[in-house]
């Protein structure tokens, strides 16, 4: 950063005018004024650590990402117990760190000490952000009046607060403190974001656009314009014809300005840059644009979907006409469902619908069994590409749900590109849509497949039982196991598995309804068998796993659970085209961290793994590039916060 044979009151004095600048947003000025300074004659090892706080700051704000972690990690050797430096290097990777360490020293010492009254609020307010995430609004919102006491006015501070009024789906109150937030700093990045969100959730796309093409045009940081392009692209999803074209053409003069807003630009920052790019090339169907910006980003998604236009250039596309809507807290059933019917005319009002059947979660025996009483036929099936394929032909929208460890999540199927290869799928955590592979929906997912839901209209009857395989009764009888543990007990469903089992002697879901079955029952040694057996059939379903580890508890072999744990979690692989949901999840990490692995370097070695899951897990990683598209809900996530049982 230049020559340091300045006097340290004029470094002093520079600093504090640098600082003035990126306080007002105006970051590529600030990297002007400081030029002379970023440079190899700089001896980073000389500065102080305001000064390296302050470059670590400005570098992450115009694309020197790697940079600025650099600068961050020494600014903490260099004066670990600095306010200001504690307070900008919190976000650091650590392995001595973890969320629910780092919350419980907190808790102990909430005080981040110092004279800086606007950094001590902020650090408040930050942790408030912290524990919304975990769904603690209690103390988030003690946290944020404290915040407020010691720095009214504070743009930032009113980001945060909306930010976890937006988590508590209290997205008309988050509107207002956003707007606030906007009012007292409009140049901010941080509370127009708040607000775009905020309005986005309310259905308010249009608007939602219009604010922040407004923050762009005087925003001279660069991730504020790719939000611009995102919003446009969004918007242009709802439109046809000659306005889409419009939108599109908006959004790439903002995706051209974001580029020139990043003179520190590295590899990480230049992917970012490409993922804008390439979300924009896919909704122009620009196919040499997509080659291009796929290779940039490195997405097996785009590559695989690019071979497949190419093999079916005739294809059609199709696209069944919706109503988009976003998700409350774990209402993915009900919201999925209610937009996969609506491309039948169908319109179910979403709050009544989740209030009565999701309580923490939704089974969809629950949801089945409200569609039908309120007089729509509800079959449940396995998901193939060719059923996918035919349901959309035949304009019926149905939900598709992945399993998890802990839960699961369902999402909507409301289109087709048979060229492309894809679905077109609505998954209710966002506004945008975004595309499965149809390879991906593969058959031996798990014993009884990928469950599928559709419910149409008795009018469509007929036509979805004809497209409907036989051996959908097995999924059927999945589902209604479920519903008669609940009702009935074990007892309630023992007719129903022995009739399946008649009929499919040979059929895995047979075997699968057998085992939970004997659990429930508390044939435990039965259970435990089939399990095993269906695991080693299909050692990357969930739902098997997570019985077969409750067999192991109930069996009380802690050697073998032990040991097993220690083979998924090891064999976890990195998620990538092969596998829809491969990685380790933390149930898995959890478990090995109990007493029945009460050694502490076993526990250590959970405690990393579930740090590392965790880490990709709030990141949006969920969904694969092999398999899903990466770009539509991969820059903003629109909700962080897991869906349990099924939401």
């Amino acid at each position: 950063m230049g020559s340091l044979v300045l006097s340290a009151q004029s470094r002093t004095e520079l600093l504090a005018d640098w600082q003035s600048i990126y306080d007002s947003h105006r970051y590529l000025d600030a990297y002007t004024a400081s030029a002379a300074f970023w440079s190899a004659s700089t001896s980073v090892q000389e500065l102080s650590g305001k000064e390296l706080i302050f470059a670590a700051r400005l570098a992450s704000r115009i694309g020197g990402l790697r940079l600025s972690r650099y600068l961050y990690r020494q600014a903490r050797m260099q004066d670990p117990s600095s306010p200001l430096v504690r307070y900008f290097t919190r976000h650091l990777d650590s392995s001595r760190q973890f969320l629910l360490d780092d919350l419980v020293a907190f808790q102990r010492d909430p005080e981040l000490g110092g004279d800086d009254a606007d950094l001590r609020a902020s650090w408040l307010a930050g942790y408030a952000h912290s524990f919304a995430t975990l769904r603690d609004f209690g103390r988030a919102n003690e946290l944020l009046k404290k915040a407020h006491r010691i720095c009214p006015n504070s743009a930032w501070i009113l980001s945060q607060e909306a930010d976890v009024l937006g988590m508590a789906d209290r997205w008309q109150d988050s509107l207002a403190v956003a707007e606030e937030g906007c009012r007292i700093d409009p140049a901010s990045p941080w509370p127009i974001s708040s607000l775009t969100t905020a309005l986005l959730h309310l259905g308010e796309i249009e608007e939602a656009v219009s604010r922040i093409s407004r923050a762009a045009e005087i925003s001279q940081y660069y991730r504020v314009l790719q939000s611009a392009c995102w919003y446009h692209c969004a918007f242009a999803e709802t439109l046809d014809g000659e306005q889409r074209r419009s939108v599109l053409e908006a959004a790439g003069k903002f995706a051209e300005r974001s580029a020139a807003m990043t003179p520190l630009e590295d590899r990480e920052c230049r992917t970012d840059l490409a993922r804008t790019w390439l979300d924009l090339a896919s909704m122009q169907d620009d196919h040499a644009g997509m080659e291009r910006w796929s290779g940039e980003v490195r997405s097996p998604f785009y590559r695989r979907l690019l071979a497949n236009l190419q093999s079916n250039p005739g294809g059609r596309r199709l696209r069944l006409p919706y109503k988009r809507t976003i998700q409350k807290y774990v209402e993915c059933v009900p919201t999925s469902i209610s937009m996969a019917v609506s491309s039948m005319d169908v319109h179910i009002p979403v709050e009544e619908f989740a209030r009565e059947v999701t309580f923490g979660g939704t089974h969809e025996w629950a949801a089945a069994d409200w569609l039908r009483e309120r007089e729509l036929y509800v079959r449940f099936f396995s998901v193939n590409a060719g059923i996918a394929t035919q349901l959309i032909e035949a304009g019926i929208g149905f939900t598709l749900t992945w399993d998890d460890d802990e839960s699961g999540h369902c999402v909507a199927i409301v289109g087709a590109d048979l060229a492309a290869g894809t679905v077109i799928v609505h998954d209710p955590n966002s506004f945008r849509s975004t595309e499965y592979l149809l390879s991906s929906l593969r058959e031996d997912y798990s014993p009884v497949g990928i469950l599928g839901m559709a419910a149409v209209p008795s009018t469509h009857k007929a036509m979805l039982d004809a497209i409907l395989p036989a051996s959908s009764a097995l999924v059927e009888a999945s589902v209604s196991q479920q519903r008669l543990f609940e009702r009935e007990g074990a007892a309630g469903a023992a007719t129903l598995v022995d009739a399946c089992e008649a009929q499919y002697p040979d059929q895995p879901a047979a075997a699968y309804l057998r085992a939970i079955q004997s659990l429930e029952e508390g044939k435990v040694g039965r259970a435990h068998h089939g399990f095993g057996e269906l695991l080693a059939q299909f050692p990357d379903s969930a739902a098997v796993r997570v019985r077969w580890i409750s067999s192991c508890r109930a069996l009380g072999d802690s050697a073998l659970l032990r040991s097993t744990l220690r083979s998924i979690v090891d064999r976890g692989k990195v998620p990538g085209v092969d596998s829809q949901n491969a990685w380790t999840s933390r149930i898995l990490a959890m478990s090995m961290n109990t007493p029945t692995c009460s050694a502490s370097r076993q526990k250590r070695e959970a405690r990393q793994r579930l740090f590392c899951e965790f880490r990709f897990a709030t990141i949006g990683g969920r969904p694969t590039d092999g398999i899903f598209s990466p770009i539509s809900g991969g820059f903003r996530v629109q909700q962080k916060a897991r869906c349990w049982l099924i939401g």
